[in-house]
């Protein structure tokens, strides 16, 4: 198996079913063939024993122990050759079984007993004695070619071997097929209760009829959505709560500010100073909105979708005025995975802060990747400097503008949380002398 490929569990189950069955498979294929051959090889013997035993009957004993041989022996019919030997003399044999002479002598005198030439063309041999009284004067032997026999082994075998295999295969891809099936539910359950936990966190399966296994499935999978609602629920509230304490006083301050500039007679110290005021106050606004939609993009379940390429140009026309001006280059639709208002609030800091160091543009590049989204925000500014570029996220740090600027320090950072909280990426880098670049990566919708 390569790295990276996984196996499906119905694939694992119906591997390690046909791993135990191969088991019990080969044990009965060797105990067939064993039986088989034991009982081809008693059917053997039986078959010299009987046609041996029959010969001996037929032969008489005459004078002087001399052996009375009948006209004709039955052993071509049989396919079995036999022997008579008077002591150890060959009366009668097959004629055209010469070579075997030899072998017949040497069972003479044996009394009952068996014997095997191994080899291709092996040969079973069993000597049957012949008494006058208490004395051997003869014996009969018989013997037989196992050829067919072990041919007949042979094809056992390999016919064994085969409906083996075959039913292996077939009961691999039978369980492999019913394993499946039967896992199909939990994988459609657990493929709904996944769409449920970022659509529609609220649905349920309920007490519908299923197997018992499944039921318990869904009664787990019910539990963690009645949890991830309430979660999700408090989170929301929360943030409603925070939004709307924090809110009310800031709107309030700034109608205060706003209705003590209009009241006349006053110096211009003063309308500079209530002036100030009121851009920190809108700036303390803005950055509560950041807060409270990181909040939400961290808490709520769904991540969304947009149009990056229409976020882009919606912020590049609305802040390009004053200048410098904000031009935006996409090449089509680019999907992101989250909401508009979310990345609109992320992007925002960055044209902020390109716009305030730019010298006569910024340019705003998006792409659609395969699997995400990609911004990149450049200016033609002065740069970030080599000191400044490894902290520009982190919350309060103001790095030193060309033109003496000096930021709260809180606009790259909250931008750094939106994007990370959406599962984006984000980096920065100078170019050298020709500008800041900053490219936010977003995953794909």
């Amino acid at each position: 198996m390569t790295v990276g490929r996984r196996w499906s569990l119905s694939r694992r189950v119906a591997l390690v079913a046909v791993i135990v069955l191969a088991g019990w498979v080969v044990v009965l294929t060797v105990g067939v063939n064993l039986v088989v051959t034991a009982r081809l090889a008693q059917e053997a013997d039986d078959l010299l024993r009987t046609e041996a035993q029959l010969t001996a009957d037929t032969i008489e004993i005459g004078p002087d122990s001399q052996l009375i041989l009948p006209t004709s022996t039955n052993d071509a019919a049989l396919d079995v050759g036999t022997w008579i030997l008077h002591g150890t003399n060959i009366v009668q044999g097959p004629s055209d079984s010469q070579s075997l002479n030899a072998e017949a002598m040497r069972l003479a005198d044996r009394g009952q007993a068996f014997d095997q030439t191994d080899g291709p063309n092996g040969v079973r041999w069993y000597s049957e004695p012949i008494f006058d009284g208490d004395r051997q004067v003869g014996t009969v032997v018989t013997a037989l070619s196992l050829a067919p026999y072990q041919s007949t082994g042979q094809y056992t075998l390999a016919g064994t071997a085969v409906l083996a295999v075959l039913l292996l295969t077939g009961a691999y891809l039978v369980l492999h097929a019913g394993v499946a099936r039967a896992l199909r539910p939990v994988e459609e359950m657990t493929n709904q209760a996944a769409r449920w936990s970022t659509d529609d966190v609220d649905r349920r399966f309920g007490d519908h009829r299923r197997p018992t296994e499944l039921d318990n499935l869904a009664m787990t999978l019910d539990a963690l959505l009645d949890r991830l609602s309430a979660v999700l629920r408090n989170e929301r509230q929360l943030s409603a709560e925070i939004s709307h304490e924090l809110r009310t006083p800031l709107a309030r301050a700034l109608a205060e500010i706003q209705l003590l500039l209009q009241l006349p007679e006053q110096d211009q110290n003063t309308t500079q100073a209530l002036g100030d005021i009121e851009i920190s106050l809108q700036e303390m606004a803005d950055i509560l909105e950041t807060l409270m939609t990181a909040a939400r993009q961290q808490s709520s379940s769904p991540p969304g979708r947009c149009d990056a390429a229409a976020v882009v140009q919606g912020l590049a026309e609305r802040r390009g005025q004053p200048p410098p001006e904000i031009t935006a280059i996409t090449s089509g639709p680019a999907v992101a995975g989250v909401d508009a208002a979310v990345l609109e609030r992320a992007l925002s800091p960055l044209l902020d802060n390109a716009k305030r160091f730019a010298a006569t543009e910024v340019e705003v590049e998006v792409t659609a990747l395969r699997g995400a989204v990609r911004i990149v925000v450049r200016d033609d500014g002065p740069g970030i400097t080599a000191g400044d570029l490894p902290h520009i996220f982190e919350p309060g740090y103001r790095g030193q503008s060309a033109n003496g600027h000096q930021g709260a320090g809180l606009g790259l950072a909250l931008a750094y949380r939106l994007i990370t909280a959406a599962d984006g990426t984000i980096s920065a880098a100078s170019g050298n002398g020709h500008g800041a670049v900053l490219t936010v990566t977003m995953p794909a919708a």
